[in-house]
């Protein structure tokens, strides 16, 4: 399908368990467990799609999409004597989010940058972590399953709350409706991303959404009005 993330699919990471060593002290995998060549402990462990017994390109499969199943808001104002109130609910379903700002801040790539938390709970020989890989234990710039997150979200995204000052109060200034309000934006966002902002498209393409690589998220905006009818 169109927006679908065609990537290689992983099973945690390789661990000692999954190798032996021969006489040289060279990592050889087991019966069974297949990696990409070179591969040793702490490295991705990648699923062998095809069954051929090796990794290789032909083991990228789709998984993911960015489009939302569903996805919608609702509206509505109140209003209560001088007071009106408003809001705005917007929430998407069923789409994936491509989280590239974790892969590049939790892999060393070039060694140049600082990095996420959840390295601290990367693989080595002493701590044989199976949810991030050793601080070499990637294929760089290679697009895996491990970053495809789910971005459901339910957004409160405007919130109003206004008063009307009476008229017997304001038609002495001629002044025929005066009404002082605060409206808040993007309050609180419900979602189990891990990233700043599941409603991202960084890309700027339709053909390529849920695409996150250091996209800014929304910000949370406060206005303070008067609103004067004369």
């Amino acid at each position: 399908a169109l927006n679908s993330y065609y990537v290689y699919p992983t099973d945690g990471l390789l661990q000692e368990n999954d190798f032996t060593k021969d006489a040289d002290g060279k990592w050889i995998p087991k019966d069974g467990v297949t990696i990409f060549d070179g591969q040793q402990p702490g490295d991705i462990k990648y699923k062998d799609i095809d069954g051929d017994g090796i990794i290789t390109p032909d083991d990228r499969t789709t998984i993911g999409n960015g489009q939302p199943d569903w996805y919608g808001g609702i509206t509505n104002t109140f209003n209560y004597k001088n007071i009106d109130f408003s809001f705005m609910f917007q929430f998407q379903y069923g789409n994936d989010v491509y989280n590239a700002t974790r892969m590049f801040n939790t892999q060393s790539q070039d060694e140049r940058s600082n990095q996420l938390v959840e390295v601290a709970d990367r693989w080595t020989p002493t701590h044989a972590s199976n949810r991030v890989p050793s601080a070499k234990g990637y294929v760089k710039y290679e697009l895996y399953s491990r970053f495809i997150e789910d971005g459901s979200f339910l957004r409160l995204k405007n919130i109003t709350l206004g008063y009307t000052l009476p008229k017997k109060w304001t038609r002495k200034a001629y002044i025929n409706r005066l009404r002082v309000y605060g409206t808040a934006q993007n309050i609180f966002c419900f979602t189990k991303y891990s990233g700043y902002d599941p409603e991202v498209n960084m890309k700027s393409s339709p053909l390529m959404p849920g695409f996150d690589w250091g996209a800014y998220p929304k910000s949370r905006v406060f206005t303070f009005g008067v609103e004067v009818q004369f």
